[in-house]
């Protein structure tokens, strides 16, 4: 199942892409709550899951109205995650082109619910640089959640996987030790399109990251790359803190990132970002000066 949150007229609604169009899953809930909120709807999935499954099968009979699918109102399919955990430097080649050390554990980052924006919505670009970088990311959605996951137990606390942008204002990131600043200027995160679920994701190791940026191809790379695999991630990062429904994994970037270019390729205003990983969609955001 593909699900998101659509900007309604009337406040935010969890819906669920059924063939070209969006089924309502607030309305499916009789207006519960939990069907503006998708955290809390997998929070819930046991129950709500095959509620909508059901209701999914009988749209496509005709059964149940659907709404024609807006992609350009959707917001980040989790709006609000408690956390968005990012992981620096996890992929090999991509720890190549930076001339980097191979990490020896997880690289870990936090980045703020404010910097997340919609699939379609613009990435600001800061007046305060112009060493703005893209980095196309395979990023994972805590259902089950809790702490001290074992590795071998880890991947059944994934709820699902979707895309997202760690847009990097670079000048900041490396202006001292910590990456905190320059991971976290407004609207540099954009995430989706949905939220699509473990069972319709056989093997997250094996999907194809890519990103093109005005119409060149910049990042295509496999998670098979990746230094820590999803599993070793959600191990090491429940040890320190309790993961929770709705909370976002950016799990890294494979290699072709602007600042490790010659010439280095920096974001600029009119630049149309494409992100993009297999089984799972695209994000297409156009940059907008700050």
């Amino acid at each position: 199942m593909r699900l998101g949150t659509w900007r309604s007229d009337d406040g935010p609604r969890v819906v669920a892409l059924v063939g070209s169009a969006w089924l309502d899953v607030c309305a499916q809930l009789d207006g519960d709550a939990r069907g503006r909120n998708l955290a809390a709807a997998i929070r819930d999935w046991d129950e709500i899951g095959p509620l909508l499954a059901d209701a999914a099968r009988r749209a496509e009979q005709g059964a149940i109205p659907l709404v024609p699918a807006r992609e350009r109102e959707l917001a980040p399919p989790v709006p609000a995650p408690r956390r968005i955990l990012c992981i620096g430097h996890n992929y090999g080649a991509h720890v190549a082109e930076q001339k980097a050390e191979m990490p020896q554990a997880p690289e870990v980052f936090l980045r703020l619910p404010s910097t997340l924006r919609g699939p379609r919505e613009p990435i600001s670009l800061p007046r305060e640089s112009p060493e703005v970088d893209y980095e196309a990311e395979l990023c994972v959605v805590i259902g089950r959640g809790g702490r001290r996951i074992r590795r071998e137990d880890a991947l059944a606390s994934v709820f699902g996987f979707t895309v997202l942008n760690d847009v990097s204002v670079r000048s900041y990131q490396y202006r001292g030790q910590q990456w905190t600043p320059g991971k976290n200027f407004e609207g540099t995160a954009p995430c989706g399109p949905y939220v699509v679920t473990r069972d319709e994701v056989p093997d997250p190791q094996s999907l194809t990251v890519s990103c093109t940026v005005s119409g060149e191809q910049m990042q295509h790379g496999s998670t098979a790359d990746m230094i820590f695999d999803i599993a070793a991630i959600i191990a090491d990062l429940s040890v320190f803190t309790a993961l929770e429904a709705g909370d976002l994994i950016a799990t890294g970037t494979p290699p072709g990132v602007g600042k490790a270019r010659l010439p280095q390729r920096w974001l600029r205003a009119g630049d149309t970002v494409v992100s993009e990983v297999s089984s799972l969609g695209s994000i297409q955001n156009v940059c907008v000066a700050d």
